[in-house]
C-alpha cells in the first residue's frame, strides 16, 4: 500500500512539473482571446466548446515544450532560468516527447473540429518550432511572437465555422493582441539582458538599451490600446469600448508600477486585460 501511495504521489509531481514547466496556468490569457475569436463566429455547441479547449491547451503545451526544448541548452547556462521546472525536472529529450504528444493531441482535436482546422494545424506547429529561433536573427521577435500567439484568435473563429475570416475587425484585434503581448515581452526580456548579450541573442533591451526598450514597450501598448478601441468601434459595441478604456487604465498603471517594481509579473496584468475584454465581448453577444 505504501508503494502505491508513493507511485501516485510521483505521478502527481510529474503532472504538476509538466504544468509548471510549460506554464499552462497562463493558457487562460490566450484562451480568453481565442474565446473572443470564437464569439465573432457564433455561439458554439457544447461539443465544439470542449474540443476547442482541448485544442487550445494542447497547442499551448506544444508551443511551450518546443520553446523549452529549443532553448534548453541556453536555459541550463542561465543562472535565472536553470531553476525552472523545464530544466530542473526534465531532460531535453523528455521535453521533445511532451512536444510530440501535445502536438498530436492538438492535431487530433483540430480534426474533430473541422477539415480546415485540421489542414492548418501542422502549419501552426511549424510556427511553434520557428518562433523560439527568431531571437538569434532579429530583435523584432517580440512582436513576431505576439502575432504568432495571436493566431489563436483566428483559430477560435475557424474552429466554429470552418472557414478563414476575411473581415477587418478580427485582423485589428489580432494586431492589438500582437502589440500588447510584444510590449509585455520586451519588459520580460529585461530580466535576461546580460545573458542575452553574452550569448548574442537579439532583444530590444540588448539592441536599444533599457531606456529605449522601455519606451518601445509603452509605444507597443499604446498601439494595442488604439487597435482594441478600433476593434470595439468596428463591431459597434459600447461594452467593448468601456472594457478597452478600463484595459487602457490597467496598462498605464502597469507601466507606472514597473518603474517601481522591475520584476513585476506581466502575466497578472495581461490576465486582467484578457478577462475584462472577454467580459465586454460576452456582454456584447448575450445582452
Amino acid at each position: 500500500m505504501e508503494g502505491i501511495k508513493i507511485k501516485r504521489r510521483n505521478k502527481k509531481c510529474v503532472v504538476l512539473g509538466i504544468s509548471d514547466a510549460l506554464k499552462l496556468k497562463y493558457t487562460i490569457f490566450s484562451l480568453f482571446f481565442i474565446y473572443i475569436g470564437m464569439l465573432l463566429a457564433a455561439i458554439p455547441t457544447l461539443m465544439q466548446f470542449i474540443i476547442l479547449n482541448i485544442a487550445a491547451v494542447s497547442a499551448r503545451a506544444s508551443g511551450m515544450s518546443a520553446n523549452r526544448y529549443i532553448g534548453y541548452d541556453y536555459d541550463k547556462k542561465n543562472l535565472k532560468k536553470r531553476t525552472w521546472s523545464s530544466v530542473r525536472l526534465f531532460k531535453k529529450n523528455e521535453l521533445l516527447i511532451i512536444f510530440l504528444i501535445s502536438s498530436t493531441v492538438f492535431v487530433l482535436a483540430a480534426y474533430f473540429l473541422n477539415i480546415l482546422a485540421f489542414i492548418l494545424s501542422p502549419f501552426v506547429i511549424l510556427l511553434f518550432i520557428i518562433e523560439p529561433k527568431i531571437k538569434k536573427y532579429t530583435q523584432h521577435r517580440h512582436i513576431i511572437m505576439g502575432l504568432i500567439n495571436g493566431l489563436g484568435i483566428f483559430g477560435g473563429y475557424i474552429a466554429i465555422v470552418g472557414h478563414i475570416p476575411v473581415f477587418l475587425s478580427i485582423f485589428v484585434l489580432w494586431l492589438g493582441y500582437g502589440f500588447m503581448l510584444g510590449g509585455s515581452d520586451i519588459i520580460y526580456s529585461m530580466n535576461y539582458i546580460n545573458f542575452d548579450k553574452k550569448n548574442k541573442l537579439k532583444t530590444y533591451p540588448v539592441v536599444y538599451g533599457r531606456k529605449k526598450a522601455d519606451l518601445y514597450s509603452i509605444y507597443f501598448h499604446i498601439i494595442s490600446f488604439i487597435l482594441f478601441l478600433a476593434f470595439s468601434i468596428l463591431i459597434n459595441s459600447r461594452a467593448m469600448i468601456v472594457a478597452t478604456l478600463i484595459s487602457g487604465v490597467i496598462l498605464a498603471a502597469w507601466h507606472i508600477k514597473i518603474k517601481k517594481l522591475p520584476n513585476i509579473s506581466f502575466s497578472y496584468y495581461n490576465g486582467l486585460i484578457s478577462t475584462i475584454l472577454l467580459t465586454g465581448m460576452l456582454i456584447t453577444v448575450f445582452i
